[in-house]
């Protein structure tokens, strides 16, 4: 009968009146039903609690991706399980994992004084890598056994959550999906100051640094605006501001990302006047960044650092550039509005560029949003030119 359950080979018999012996009472298992038609059991609700922050990190690498204007193609995610904050930092390769958990670590045990007792994640090859190190340090590593992601359930379930956050920016903006690294990184920092169900409706902010959030700082992504570029101009004559679009909330500075479409250039600043109801992308053309990439690339080099003025970022390749710093200034300041940590030669450190989510604005105390964040803005030291020439002319400190 074609290995028919129990109940039906019961049925047909009685219904039949066909002679059959057999004892239903003794149980078995048929090794040809397990052969063909073996499946997953249905999972319950895992009980795992923490009772404390740190207590519990769940961890996971979500990509690939398209790459982003910033050459990212992953992310990777820690989630404390006890206030359900979430740190992404954006990768270029799944292999720097390694070294971002280790910063990752350096950070939250010093901002909470607390260490790190268990991690899960799926046993992936970059969390392989790490075993040894966390023995090393005492933690104990929890890993979901092979092709059962659902064991490493509130990872995954964080990842759709920044991913249709996400996209639901991008698609309000009307802009390109290039740009998901700074939504996912909006989104993360969203995610993390709204109230949730799971928390009795508290925010994630509320539990893990006991404060408010705040948020009247909160702009539209992707919206029109205007930071004031008047400190910068090398000429009396230049244009005081000019229409960017907001690309979220720096992690370091108490500034925002604006980007000027029509010149490649990246500004990070505090003084920012906002349209919230006009979007710049929703008016070009699909191919508009790749026309505005060809044209660039088409420019002599003598326009593209003209003259010894200020030069600012310009897509290259799909990445965003960044300016040395102008050495002739002191110390604090810089020869562009994008204010970055900067290493030997105004070169950036490499491992400084990784990313987090900004915590938010602390209201009446002018601090940081992303003070004491591991985290900083969308560019990465291999993509810089070598440092050039600047114009030594004066420039204001970075904000604080």
């Amino acid at each position: 009968m074609g290995h028919a359950s129990f109940p039906v080979v019961e049925r047909v018999i009685r219904n039949n009146l066909l002679p059959c012996s057999f004892d239903r009472d003794s149980e078995s298992v048929c090794d040809s039903c397990q052969k063909a038609r073996s499946h997953q059991f249905p999972y319950t609700s895992s009980n795992n609690k923490s009772g404390a922050p740190l207590d519990l990190i769940h961890s996971d690498v979500w990509g690939p991706a398209p790459v982003s204007v910033g050459n990212h193609a992953y992310y990777v995610s820690f989630i404390d399980v006890y206030s359900r904050y979430t740190w992404i930092y954006l990768l270029k390769q799944k292999s720097e994992v390694s070294q971002v958990f280790k910063d990752f670590q350096n950070f939250v045990e010093r901002k909470f004084n607390r260490k790190i007792i268990h991690m899960q994640t799926d046993w992936g090859g970059e969390y392989e890598r790490l075993n040894s190190f966390f023995r090393q340090l005492g933690i104990s590593h929890r890993v979901s056994c092979p092709h059962t992601h659902q064991q490493n359930s509130r990872a995954e379930r964080k990842h759709r959550h920044i991913v249709e956050v996400g996209l639901s920016l991008l698609s309000q903006a009307s802009m390109p999906l290039k740009f998901w690294d700074q939504a996912f990184l909006t989104a993360t920092y969203l995610i993390n100051i709204l109230p949730s169900r799971v928390l009795e409706n508290k925010t994630p902010v509320e539990l893990l640094l006991k404060e408010k959030p705040q948020y009247t700082s909160l702009r539209v992504f992707g919206c029109a605006c205007w930071p004031n570029l008047r400190p910068y101009n090398t000429r009396k004559l230049a244009f005081r501001s000019t229409q960017c679009v907001f690309l979220g909330y720096s992690a370091h500075h108490k500034g925002f990302k604006c980007l000027d479409i029509s010149e490649g250039r990246f500004y990070i600043y505090p003084d920012v006047v906002f349209d919230e109801t006009v979007y710049p992308f929703a008016t070009l053309h699909p191919n508009a960044g790749a026309r505005l990439r060809s044209e660039i690339l088409l420019l002599p080099p003598h326009l593209l650092n003209s003259g010894g003025d200020n030069t600012f970022d310009q897509f290259d390749n799909g990445s965003l550039r960044t300016n040395p710093v102008d050495e002739h200034a002191g110390s604090g300041h810089y020869s562009s509005p994008i204010a970055t940590d900067l290493g030997e030669n105004g070169v950036p450190n490499h491992r400084d560029f990784m990313f987090q989510a900004p915590l938010p604005f602390s209201a009446g105390t002018g601090s940081d949003p992303g003070e004491d964040s591991p985290a900083t803005d969308p560019i990465s030291a291999s993509d810089l030119p070598p440092p050039t020439a600047v114009s030594s002319a004066p420039s204001p400190s970075a904000p604080t």
